[in-house]
């Protein structure tokens, strides 16, 4: 029971401004997500300067709600209102009009809805509820390929792309895998920057022929081939001159020296290993916990552990490091290492193979 108080001089600390600012935020997505499944964006991109009047008709939005609910979106830089016509602002016409080239709709519906861990989060972090309900396992293929696509478009790719073209031999590489190659854009990406290069993806069956989509429309079906398989168990072919990994060695963290030794064996001596990954910080110290939760959503649980030492990891399986790098995107920092197959993998002097040696073989 409240101990009584006169109620007259009763104050709230102010501190409860700091909770009405987390409630607002959800009052905010609430506001955009409604727009966005009402199809606002895409009548106002085909139909810009409609009224409030006529926005409600159209859309069957209650009238008693209708002003500040495009009062609401307005504030938020998602609307323009001049003499009370209404069109989309510049942010709205780059990433929720789907024939916008920047387009992240896909993005948002899979990380925010109704099957999204974060749209479930009590229910996320309950260890006994990892297995989801069958109404919660329906998975759209294409859904979710389009927007990993859409998500890694914001800085991943072009990243990466361009720290690998500046490697010293990218110019003469004739062949690359791209392993676990999902939507395909970076092979793409690294395609276009090299004519005479030909890419094999290796995906899981059910997203190969939306992968063949994406990369026909992109004109490049001619030097990108498709090939059915998983990383993990099955071949995935011989002399490369680049492998591509990104964001794939989180699912067997147990096996990732068995893998490091498949990639070897299937590079050229002097091949390129490109690896692009989520890891905690150094010491696994957060420092961010929506980011954080966010990169575990994605990676299996959790990021890869000790990036201080995954260099030494790879100059034991044979690999010279020449680059190791950060890659700065909006959802915090991923991690890519660049290193080339060397002749020989290195042993220490008890025969073993050296951990602890940092120099590559020149």
């Amino acid at each position: 029971m409240l101990e009584k108080k006169e109620l007259s001089t009763f104050r709230l600390p102010q501190l409860i401004g700091n909770l009405e600012g987390i409630l607002n935020g959800f009052r905010a997505y609430q506001v955009f997500k409604a727009a966005f499944d009402l199809q606002l964006f895409a009548l106002l991109d085909k139909e810009p300067g409609l009224s409030r009047e006529a926005i409600a008709t159209r859309l069957a939005i209650d009238g008693r709600y209708i002003r500040s609910f495009l009062l609401a979106l307005t504030e938020l830089g998602l609307l323009c209102e001049r003499n009370g016509q209404f069109t989309l602002s510049e942010m709205a016409k780059y990433f929720l009009v789907r024939e916008s080239p920047f387009y992240q709709g896909d993005w948002i519906e899979q990380d925010l809805g109704t099957a999204s861990k974060w749209n479930q989060f009590a229910k996320t972090l309950h260890a006994e509820t990892d297995t989801p309900a069958p109404a919660e396992r329906i998975f759209d293929a294409e859904a979710s390929l389009l927007a990993l696509g859409q998500h890694s478009l914001r800085g991943e790719v072009q990243a990466v792309a361009l720290a690998t073209a500046a490697t010293a031999h990218f110019a003469e590489a004739k062949t690359m895998l791209d392993l676990g190659g999902k939507h395909g854009l970076y092979a793409i990406a690294l395609c276009q920057m090299n004519k005479n290069l030909h890419a094999t993806l290796l995906n899981k069956p059910a997203v190969t022929p939306i992968t063949r989509r994406i990369i026909d429309g992109y004109g490049l079906a001619d030097r990108m081939q498709m090939v059915s398989g998983d990383l993990w168990a099955d071949a995935i072919g011989r002399d490369y001159d680049i492998i591509v990994a990104s964001h794939v060695f989180y699912e067997r963290r147990d096996a990732i020296p068995a893998l490091l030794k498949k990639l070897r064996e299937a590079l050229k001596v002097g091949g390129l290993l490109v690896l692009h990954h989520w890891f905690c910080a150094t010491g696994c110290v957060p420092t961010n916990g929506l980011k954080e939760l966010d990169r575990a959503f994605w990676s299996c649980g959790h990021p890869l552990c000790h990036v201080e030492k995954f260099s030494a990891l790879l100059h034991a399986h044979g690999f010279c490091v020449v680059s190791s790098q950060e890659i700065a995107t909006m959802d915090g920092s991923s991690q890519l290492h660049l290193a080339v197959k060397e002749k020989f993998i290195p042993l220490s002097p008890t025969g073993a193979p050296d951990h602890a040696a940092q120099r590559c073989e020149k």
